[in-house]
């Protein structure tokens, strides 16, 4: 069977999502599917889901959700980074990292004891390696920050491959 399903924190920031319109005209780059995002847990199988509701897990993304609506806390953005995944070179705003975030944060694929916590929105996926780095650059010289207190989470489904960056949601 296939995993597609993710849990996602939606952030709904008119100038994040500006940016990100703004940045995906200017490089000529397809705009993105879902609104801006950080993907907190996944990828789970169909059946895996119904789990959720038995773990304490909607109680703490419900809390970390309040705590943001409250403006106790923030999403802080701030910067951009470049990784490549299976020879696809992934362009994304880098998320200040919290503890909070880390304790709903469980990539199936992407373990933190393995590869660290390194929460980020995904704004471009591109195979050229060169307009990547040249992007990168470009954007870096720019003062990129933002904090962030309109999110929600979500259990959002894929497409049959699973993949983030091919299927179509409300948003931007």
């Amino acid at each position: 069977m296939k995993k597609n399903e993710f849990i996602l924190l939606n952030i709904y920031d008119k100038r994040l999502a500006y940016f990100i319109n703004s940045f995906c005209e200017t490089y000529d780059i397809q705009k993105p599917y879902l609104v801006p995002h950080i993907t907190l847990q996944g990828p789970f199988s169909n059946t895996k889901s119904k789990l959720f509701a038995s773990t304490d897990i909607v109680d703490k993304l419900d809390s970390y959700t309040k705590n943001m609506s409250l403006k106790n806390s923030s999403i802080h953005i701030n910067g951009v980074g470049i990784f490549e995944n299976n020879q696809t070179y992934i362009l994304y705003l880098k998320v200040s990292p919290d503890d909070k975030l880390k304790t709903i944060t469980d990539k199936k694929d992407y373990p933190i004891a393995k590869y660290g916590f390194h929460p980020h929105i995904t704004i471009a996926t591109t195979k050229n390696k060169q307009h990547a780095i040249s992007i990168k650059k470009n954007l870096e010289s720019r003062q990129i920050s933002f904090d962030c207190h309109d999110v929600e989470w979500n259990i959002h489904h894929t497409s049959g491959d699973g993949s983030l960056f091919n299927i179509s949601n409300t948003g931007i």
